[in-house]
């Protein structure tokens, strides 16, 4: 197995300041030189998911995410939810699916790399329905944007 390496990606801070951080460090290992697979799915940066393969621009202060040259097919999905029954059921949804799911805040901000298989309207019609009991969920990257 390849080394592992942070991958920095700027982001948008919006006037909430939100994302909390200017920048997000995402691991990758090379797959090829100058080519780099995701093996985490991005807490805040947009556009790219779990296992995309993706190049970088060197610089003194580390690798920068430059372009996504191949995707993986999965949809990334940013999510927060402070109920505790609520997260159990997107806990087990996630898992029924084999999601990939990564949280922080104590277990209230998520973020999915929902599998390809998965239809878009399933896992949209699932996350809306969980609106109703306090989730509120972004989509940071689809993989149906290829589709249309």
């Amino acid at each position: 197995m390849s080394a592992a390496f942070k991958v920095l990606w700027h982001l948008e801070q919006d006037e909430d300041e939100w994302p909390p951080y200017p920048v997000e460090s995402i691991w990758c290992s090379e797959v090829a030189t100058g080519h780099f697979k995701l093996l985490n799915v991005p807490y805040f940066a947009h556009g790219v998911a779990w296992g995309d393969v993706v190049t970088v621009t060197e610089k003194d202060d580390g690798r920068w995410f430059a372009a996504v040259v191949v995707r993986s097919g999965y949809s990334t999905v940013h999510a927060f939810c402070a109920d505790p029954a609520t997260q159990e059921k997107l806990r087990a949804w996630a898992e029924q699916l084999q999601c990939v799911v990564e949280t922080a805040y104590g277990g209230k901000y998520w973020a999915i790399g929902i599998p390809p298989e998965v239809p878009i309207a399933q896992w949209q019609g699932f996350l809306t329905s969980l609106e109703a009991d306090g989730l509120e969920y972004d989509v940071a990257w689809s993989a149906g944007a290829l589709a249309g």
